[in-house]
């Protein structure tokens, strides 16, 4: 019988956690691109393959050869988001190819980027063939409810790093159950607003959707 490990609940969960900020974030560069990116888009749709970097920099609006990490304050939003982009891509079931088999698709980024919800520049949309989306008002009521349940998957992640013994069962698997409990008990230290925004059993609803089967 294979043991379980209990840091699997906390990889998934913090990847589920980066996937809502990825898709949730609107790109504070998205509304300053200019004729430079568009054309950008347009040279690298006729490549083949992107390495990582350029990759989460097109996915993200920016220049697919800008520098990483740059300083500056200004730069910090963006150097944030490229970051949590490229966790995903690197943790993303997508085979590298070229000669160092360090290259990805194109296409299999986009299709992967599409399909994980992430907010994609139209420029970038229309070079590679897609559909750009159309802006949607949200709804104030669904935008609040988004954050909260990003709001308690962060608190969720925190809670197993602070907390590991208490959110797991009798038999050492964390739960949804035992997770949003202690989410409650300890609401003045892991969010916010020093409240919890939902019960415990939407907690736990909500948390086990995200734990390893």
């Amino acid at each position: 019988m294979t043991k379980y490990d209990p840091s699997e609940a906390l990889q998934q969960l913090q990847e589920k956690l980066v996937q809502q900020q990825a898709a949730h974030e609107r790109n504070p560069n998205f509304r300053c691109q200019g004729p430079q990116y568009a054309n950008r888009c347009e040279t690298w749709a006729r490549r083949d393959l992107w390495t990582l970097l350029e990759a989460a920099n097109l996915l993200c609006g920016t220049d697919p050869e800008r520098p990483v990490n740059p300083n500056g304050e200004e730069h910090q939003a963006l150097n944030r988001r490229i970051q949590e982009v490229r966790i995903l891509l690197e943790r993303a079931d997508i085979p590298k190819q070229g000669m160092l088999k360090k290259q990805l698709p194109a296409k299999t980024v986009m299709h992967w980027a599409k399909k994980k919800g992430l907010d994609l520049p139209s420029d970038l949309l229309s070079a590679m063939g897609h559909k750009p989306v159309e802006d949607k008002p949200v709804h104030g009521n669904a935008l609040k409810n988004a954050e909260k349940r990003q709001a308690v998957l962060g608190a969720a992640v925190a809670a197993l790093v602070k907390y590991p013994a208490q959110c797991k069962d009798r038999g050492g698997k964390p739960t949804g159950r035992q997770i949003a409990t202690v989410l409650e008990q300890h609401q003045a230290n892991l969010f916010p607003e020093g409240l919890a925004p939902f019960s415990v059993r939407t907690m736990a609803d909500l948390i086990n959707t995200y734990l390893p089967k």
